[in-house]
Parts: structure tokens; C-alpha cells; sequence
């Protein structure tokens, strides 16, 4: 039986910032950097895949899944930025692949063009249309899944009962919410997807998703 991924955590900014470490000795690396809404455990199969060819940590942005909130409610693309930044070094990254989606594609641009030493490879993903106005909380788990499901109706359901019991917590109701705090939503991130890439120097790799309106 393979091991489990360890939580582990690193401070910035007075944040705990959590991350999963799916173990191994190998020298190469991989950071997974989520979505607004997202968690880490939404990586476990590709962090599954690739556990054996390289050392994969997937991280919490600041709000999401057992990470800290922020006391100011606002939240900036830079801070989630400096978060990424400050682990990437205390992990001693060096020529990582780094995949990111939706917003996190956005960081993990930026830390492959501020760090050209520590990326080898980027991997930007945006896979469907930003919904903001989606619900933020279900009557049941049955609900949460069917919502996912008809939102990802392509991934297996499998994988849609675990994203639905990883990214909520029941009430004693019985009903079911986003533990990520949803006004993360609202960050102001500007500008074209496109601002600044060509200071990317890296192997690049950009999946486009049909529906999406970033890339």
C-alpha cells in the first residue's frame, strides 16, 4: 500500500499556508498550484501519477481547503502570490514543473518568470468558464454531488464524491458548504492572462479548456 500524502504547513505573512507532500526521495519536483475554490486534494490523481517520478507537493491558497483566512477580508493577487513564492523557497524548489490552473496558472506564470532557476517546466491549465455566481451551499452531500457532477460531467464520479466531501463540511442539518471562504472570489487580478508572458523562458506548456475565456 502506498503511503498517504503528509499535511505539512508553512508560515507567510502570519498565514498558515497547508500543503500536501505526497513523499518520495526523487530529486525532481512538482508544485500544483489550484483554482479560487479549489483545494489541494483536487490534484490527487495527477499527484498520484506522478509521485514516483517526482517529489509532488500540492498547496492551499490562503482561505481554501485548512489554510488560514486573512483578518482583512480583501483578498490580492499579490498576496496569494507572495504565499506561493515563500513556500516555493522554503521547499527548495529547483527545476520544478509547476502546474497551475485558472488563477493559479496565473501564479505559477509569474513564479517561473521571477524565478527562472527554480522552474524548469510550467504547465498553465484553464479548464472551464469562471462561474462566480455558482451556489455556495446544498441541502445534502447528495445534492453537492449531483451540483459538481453536472458542472464536471465528463470526470468520473468517483473523483466527484471525493472533490464533494474535500471541498465542503456538513452542518448538523445535514446540509453541506464550501469550507474555503467564497469572497476569495471577488480578487482583483487585472490585466490580460497574456501581460508579461514573454518573460517566461521556460518549457511552456497552455491547455485551453473549451469554454474559457482567460487563454
Amino acid at each position: 500500500m502506498k503511503q498517504k500524502p503528509t499535511r505539512k504547513s508553512h508560515y507567510s505573512n502570519g498565514l498558515r499556508i497547508y500543503y500536501l507532500d505526497w513523499g518520495g526521495n526523487s530529486k525532481k519536483h512538482m508544485l500544483l498550484i489550484h483554482d479560487l475554490g479549489d483545494s489541494s486534494r483536487t490534484w490527487d490523481l495527477i499527484s498520484a501519477r506522478f509521485r514516483e517520478e517526482y517529489r509532488v507537493f500540492s498547496v492551499e491558497l490562503r482561505g481554501h481547503g485548512h489554510s488560514d483566512r486573512p483578518s482583512d477580508p480583501k483578498y490580492r493577487f499579490e498576496d496569494f502570490y507572495g504565499d506561493i513564492s515563500s513556500l516555493a523557497s522554503s521547499l527548495n524548489l529547483d527545476n520544478a514543473v509547476v502546474i497551475g490552473h485558472g488563477a493559479g496558472a496565473r501564479l505559477a506564470a509569474k513564479l517561473s518568470i521571477d524565478n527562472p532557476g527554480m522552474v524548469s517546466d510550467v504547465v498553465l491549465y484553464d479548464f472551464e468558464e469562471s462561474s462566480i455566481s455558482e451556489p455556495t451551499k446544498w441541502i445534502s452531500i447528495e445534492d453537492t454531488i449531483e451540483f459538481l457532477h453536472s458542472q464536471r460531467p465528463r470526470v468520473e464520479i468517483d473523483s466527484i464524491n471525493k472533490q464533494a466531501r474535500n471541498l465542503t463540511s456538513g452542518g448538523l442539518d445535514g446540509s453541506r458548504g464550501y469550507i474555503h471562504d467564497t469572497s476569495a472570489y471577488d480578487v482583483y487580478i487585472g490585466g490580460s492572462l497574456w501581460d508579461g508572458w514573454s518573460g517566461i523562458t521556460c518549457s511552456t506548456l497552455i491547455l485551453r479548456g473549451r469554454m474559457s475565456q482567460d487563454l
